[in-house]
């Protein structure tokens, strides 16, 4: 049914007024509970929350602690408008925000840190606490032949970022210290062994544990250091005390980012670093075919059998939907409302 003119300006008015009307509302409520925190009762005296209207809102409000009174709100809207992904959006807003943190401090680790934590922002619509307790540091440190190469370390925090963010978070931290001019990380046989080493001691879930060859591969080529706080109890005795590693103990945001990151989502980061055409991303490739081959002359040209496997359901989380049965076929279900 077609609106006639007035009445269609009269609905507009309408939806302008409850929208104002809820923005007052909102204010309203802020003002109240600044009041009570004002009073010093809470250990905060103000509302931790901040008000935002968007994503680009959210990020600079996010990491305010960390920008030191960069603003980059508008250009971040721009950029999510002249882009198709927001992946892109991450990895040009990233660059650009070093590169002012650095010109601006003279300090390259603080800018390579702002700039990852923006980029990782902007991937988790700055609503996760990944950007700023995933990450617990940044640091520049030296390889074998004395030269800096920036090693990230990665805590617990970083699995709610999701394996596809924490696998760009790596990528964005190459093309940040290419950006400032920082070399690449050269991992030492210690180093790699360390990552295999923690890999087999490592018992909570994963939902891809690489082999001993696969890490051998991906750490050694690996332009980044992941790197990390220990957070489990099981020690390594191998390859325990090394000089770029803090402790003995296993690192679990080692683990997730290499593991759910890295290997689980290569051919998202594939996509990206052939487009903006990343050096030193090639190793990349062995995992995307990894996955996404069949068996081409062992089985007689044809795929492989994949025969069900049940261990998802016996690690299930509480309260989690289950779509089906392993391999079953017509297993999804549905349903809506409440059922006896």
């Amino acid at each position: 049914m077609m609106l006639h003119p007035w009445d269609e300006e009269r609905l507009t008015a309408e939806i302008e007024g409850y929208h104002d009307s809820l923005e007052a509302g909102c204010e309203e409520v802020y003002q109240i509970a600044e009041a009570a925190r004002a009073q010093g009762k809470d250990f905060v005296e103000r509302v931790e929350i901040p008000r935002a209207t968007d994503l680009a809102s959210r990020t600079e409000r996010l990491l305010e602690k960390y920008l030191e009174g960069e603003k980059f709100e508008e250009e971040l809207r721009e950029l999510l408008l002249a882009n198709d992904d927001r992946e892109t959006t991450a990895i040009e807003m990233s660059k650009r925000i070093a590169s002012r943190m650095h010109e601006r401090t003279g300090d390259l680790v603080k800018a390579i840190d702002t700039g990852l934590r923006v980029g990782l922002a902007i991937l988790t619509e700055a609503i996760l606490v990944a950007p700023l307790d995933g990450i617990a540091n940044v640091r520049l440190l030296h390889n074998a032949d004395g030269s800096q190469f920036v090693s990230v370390d990665f805590c617990g925090p970083i699995r709610a970022a999701g394996g596809t963010a924490q696998a760009l978070a790596v990528l964005i931290t190459d093309l940040v210290r290419r950006e400032l001019g920082v070399g690449p990380y050269v991992a030492r046989f210690e180093e790699v062994e360390r990552v295999k080493e923690e890999f087999g001691l490592y018992r909570k879930n994963l939902q891809y544990r690489p082999s001993p060859e696969e890490l051998d591969i991906i750490v050694k080529a690996c332009p980044v250091m992941v790197n990390g706080e220990s957070t489990e109890n099981e020690e390594c005795a191998g390859y325990g005390t090394l000089e770029n590693v803090d402790g003995t103990r296993v690192r679990g945001g080692v683990m997730l980012v290499i593991g759910e990151g890295l290997c689980l989502k290569a051919p998202k980061l594939q996509k990206h670093t052939e487009r903006l055409q990343v050096e030193g991303w090639e190793f990349i490739s062995h995992f995307v075919k990894g996955k996404a081959d069949g068996d081409d002359g062992e089985n007689g040209g044809h795929r492989r059998r994949i025969e069900p496997n049940a261990r998802f359901m016996e690690d299930i989380i509480a309260g989690r939907p289950v779509f089906g049965e392993p391999s079953k076929a017509g297993g999804f279900r549905l349903r809506y409302g409440r059922t006896r």
